[in-house]
């Protein structure tokens, strides 16, 4: 029988000798000893890492091939790590029970990086096979892009054993398509840590580059104009015509991007007029209301300035233009565009494409000398978009909007002509010394979290009642516990346990834990964790063997099945099904307004209103992902302006440094050199200091010289703080997406549950997204980004499994294949445009996602694949 594994977090609050909860101040000691004792096994945990890397780095792996406890035991008895010490608070020492669980976690780590580094080493040598074999595969891998299981599917036969071998463990399973994705992205940035570098030096001949930079140098040095340049360019534009793209001739080239010039005129001065009458709306609908608020009176005055804001872009790009309503708008704008479109095409014949390919391309190759603090192979194989901003309508701003199209083209043709022959080999020759070398390039990893686990059903370390003989007696909703760090010295904390429910009108209490211990779950070895001045507890239970689930009181009907498509738009979109009859019983979807604003009715099985805020007037829908859409939107600001700030310093760094090698130097040039020299705070701390000191009073330089080098590297405090404080603010706003994320997640998977509950389903089905595909950017929508779909689907299933395990319904993956082309009604292949399905051969047309969910229900697999799905399950 399949056993579930199940978490639950509780937090821990302090109790007084008396039993009491402490509260105020009172609570400040205490976690003030619980935060020493944490960092303390922190600290210890990255001793025992100190101690056992450079091991690991002269090649003994034999250590770790033991998995479990077991094997850590033994080498935790046989290398005396007991005798570690941590660096932290050495006036007070840990209990043996605390360093053992300690070490046992470090093993794991470990030993999970030396797996990881062994399939890095591989993946190098598999990687310069399959660029010899597929170009395609080389271009995607240098611009960072994802690959699909077909594309990976050699690579991922070779990785099937790790270093020690394919044993049933999890962490010693192949990697996945996902895994292996983020193993070769990791190649990639090792490559470009180690082969990349700033723009300016390619053109300072004095600069020390190696064979795979000087090469790029002398790329860049020997690009000039020619006829076959020319037409390479003009070849590379496209339109589509008839349904077929085809290339636009030169003569016609000029005439289609001036076309296409007033139609980014016209495009964006509707977008801003529709902006302006939404604007006026909630301005007058303000209006309206008598009683205003003070929000609302500055949200008006914002609205107004912005109204008045449109109106001056428009009247830079179109003129002055009356107009009462949207309609009006467009007419009028179109006769004062069609005057100044006259007007254009006077001079149109002045330009010469020639001429204008030549400016674009010196641009272009100038632009690598001013921005002296761009990396060049990220430039070249990932090239920013460049974007003219129309400021006004004329043949001034036609020309740069002209201009700017064909640098962007120059950009495509510089990335393509780096793929030859010479390049690959130096690229497999950079990627296969990286494979040699592999711990040399992948950093040491570091326990950062404040969390302490237990090995042992000890009675006098955590909780001791949960682990005693006589469950059925125990009041979960009193529990306590005892902590304790040091020898015969502890702490009791009660976990709060405490769940409100509303039964039949009437406000329950129930405790989490009793529901598990009566349902057959057996507790398992807990883990504490400090997380935001919270003390939490993780306690994991595990289902009893032999026994099912006791969840699930109601009668299931073994005729009735359920498909569930998972999409975006639509987070979830359910097909409930009578086998015997082939017949739909109901269908759901599940978006973010059914998520958020409604709840499943028990009674009727219907999504009603929640009535979330019953003391307004108004109802106010949720605007949750909005939210995570302005999220996202902060994010890229920020990303954008911590990286402009890191390359402002890393180019005064560079630049400085350079200048100081010119002057010969190379005493100085050492000190940089030197292996414990570290650029990551953008200046010199003290010690640094003093020894550029003592180095000037060796070298031969003036004393004008001298006090310039210390005037440059004086610490600059200002920058050094908006770094941090940038990262501080990225690393909060990401925590605030995925906190919204998982919060989708668990409610998708509640609302798919309730449902199945309620129809009485006896199989919920679902895609196997091991074999599917990773959704699109251009589909993936605005609050999740593409990388993260495969994610957010995968924890939608796994919540939905560990539930249907509990409630007693099967679970099952089915295979993703065509689940979105074939018709639901009659199995052949129909057509898909977006969210609408049609079959050309019986007619259905329906939702995109629910055509899905119905195949997903009616598929039943062949005599050969079921064995196969099972064994997958």
């Amino acid at each position: 029988m399949t056993l579930a594994t199940i978490t639950r977090q509780f937090s821990l609050i302090p109790l007084d000798k008396k039993g009491k909860l402490v509260k105020g101040l009172a609570k400040k000691p205490i976690y003030k000893h619980f935060t020493d004792a944490f960092v303390k096994v922190r600290e210890l945990k990255n001793a025992y890492i100190q101690r056992l890397v450079p091991v690991i780095k002269e090649g003994e792996f034999e250590p770790f091939q033991n998995t479990g406890k077991a094997g850590a035991k033994g080498m935790y008895d046989e290398k005396q790590f007991r005798t570690t010490k941590s660096p932290a608070f050495r006036s007070w020492e840990l209990k043996e029970r605390i360093k053992r669980p300690a070490f046992y976690e470090v093993y794991d780590i470990l030993r999970n990086w030396i797996i990881r580094n062994e399939w890095l080493k591989v993946l190098s040598k598999e990687l310069v096979k399959t660029f010899q074999k597929d170009s395609g595969f080389q271009d995607k891998f240098l611009k960072g892009k994802r690959f699909f299981y077909p594309e990976l599917k050699d690579i991922l036969s070779v990785l099937k054993d790790n270093r020690f071998g394919n044993s049933s463990n999890a962490n010693s399973k192949p990697p996945s398509t996902h895994e292996l994705n983020n193993l070769i992205f990791q190649l990639r940035n090792i490559f470009l840590n180690e082969n990349d570098f700033l723009s300016y030096l390619l053109h300072d001949s004095s600069a020390n580059l190696n064979p795979f930079q000087e090469n790029i140098r002398e790329f860049f040095l020997g690009l000039k104009f020619t006829e076959d340049f020319c037409k390479k360019i003009v070849g590379g534009f496209l339109r589509k015509k008839k349904g077929k793209l085809e290339p636009i001739p030169e003569p016609e080239l000029t005439g289609y991007w001036f076309t296409q010039y007033f139609r980014t005129i016209g495009t964006i001065t509707t977008k801003k007029m529709n902006k302006f009458y939404s604007n006026l709306a909630a301005i007058q609908s303000f209006k309206e209301r008598r009683i205003k608020t003070k929000r609302q009176r500055s949200l008006t005055i914002k609205l107004r300035a912005e109204n008045e804001r449109i109106i001056r872009f428009i009247e830079q790009r179109v003129g002055m233009v009356s107009f009462a309503s949207i309609k009006e708008f467009k007419k009028a704008r179109d006769i004062e565009l069609s005057l100044r479109k006259e007007n254009i095409l006077k001079d149109l014949p002045r330009v010469s494409l020639q001429d204008l390919i030549k400016d674009a391309l010196s641009e272009e190759l100038a632009s690598y000398k001013k921005e002296g603090t761009h990396l060049v192979l990220k430039k070249i194989f990932k090239p920013p978009k460049l974007r003219y901003k129309i400021v006004e309508t004329s043949f001034t701003s036609f020309y740069n909007y002209f201009k700017t199209q064909l640098r962007n083209k120059i950009r495509e043709l510089i990335k393509e002509a780096f793929f030859t022959a010479i390049f690959v080999s130096l690229l497999s020759e950079a990627l296969v010394s990286i494979g040699r070398d592999i711990h040399a390039h992948v950093s040491v990893p570091k326990c950062k979290n404040l969390s302490v686990s237990q090995t042992a059903k000890d009675e006098k370390i955590f909780i001791s009642s949960l682990f005693g003989n006589d469950l059925e007696a125990l009041d979960c909703t009193q529990l306590t516990a005892k902590i304790g760090f040091q020898a015969r010295k502890f702490t009791s904390v009660k976990i709060v346990d405490e769940k409100k429910l509303t039964v039949d009108g009437e406000k329950v209490i129930i405790s989490r834990i009793d529901r598990l211990l009566s349902e057959g779950f057996a507790p398992l070895n807990p883990t504490l964790t400090l997380k935001h001045r919270k003390l939490i507890v993780h306690l994991p239970f595990e289902q009893k063997k032999g026994e099912e689930s006791k969840l699930s009181h109601v009668p299931l009907k073994k005729e009735r099945e359920m498909g569930v498509d998972l999409g975006l738009l639509h987070f979830g979109v359910a097909s409930i099904q009578d086998a015997l009859l082939q017949k739909e019983i109901r269908h759901y979807f599940l978006g973010a307004k059914e998520l958020f604003d409604k709840k499943f009715d028990d009674n009727t099985g219907e999504l009603i209103s929640q009535e979330r805020f019953k003391n307004s007037k108004q109802k106010t829908p949720s605007t949750i992902i909005k939210d995570i859409v302005n999220l996202r939107g902060e994010i890229r600001h920020v990303q954008r302006k911590l990286n402009e700030t890191k390359n402002f310093i890393d180019g005064i760094y560079h630049e400085f440094r350079n200048s100081l090698i010119k002057k010969n130097l190379s005493e100085f040039s050492t000190l940089l050199s030197m292996d414990n020299y570290k650029f990551e705070n953008y200046t010199f701390n003290n010690k640094e200091m003093r020894k550029l000191k003592t180095i000037l009073l060796k070298i031969e330089a003036t004393p004008e010289q001298k006090e310039e080098i210390l005037t440059r590297f004086v610490p600059n405090y200002r920058h050094k703080q908006e770094v941090n404080r940038l990262t501080r603010v990225l690393g909060l706003l990401w925590n605030k997406v995925n906190k919204y994320n998982g919060q989708i997640v668990q409610l998708v998977s509640h609302f798919i549950i309730k449902i199945a509950i309620y129809h009485e389903v006896s199989v919920l089905k679902m895609e196997n997204l091991k074999w599917s595909l990773h959704s699109k950017k251009k589909e993936a929508g605005a609050f999740l980004a593409f990388w993260q779909a495969h994610w957010f689907h995968s924890g939608v299933q796994e919540a939905v499994r560990t539930r249907c395990l509990l409630h007693g319904i099967q679970f099952k993956r089915v295979p993703a294949k065509n689940t979105s082309k074939n018709c639901s009604h009659c199995g052949k292949k129909g057509i898909r445009a977006g969210k609408k399905f049609s079959c050309p051969h019986c007619g259905l047309t329906i939702d995109a996602d629910l055509n899905a969910a119905r195949n997903i229900c009616q598929y039943q697999p062949k005599s050969k694949e079921r064995s196969i799905i099972r064994h997958r399950n």
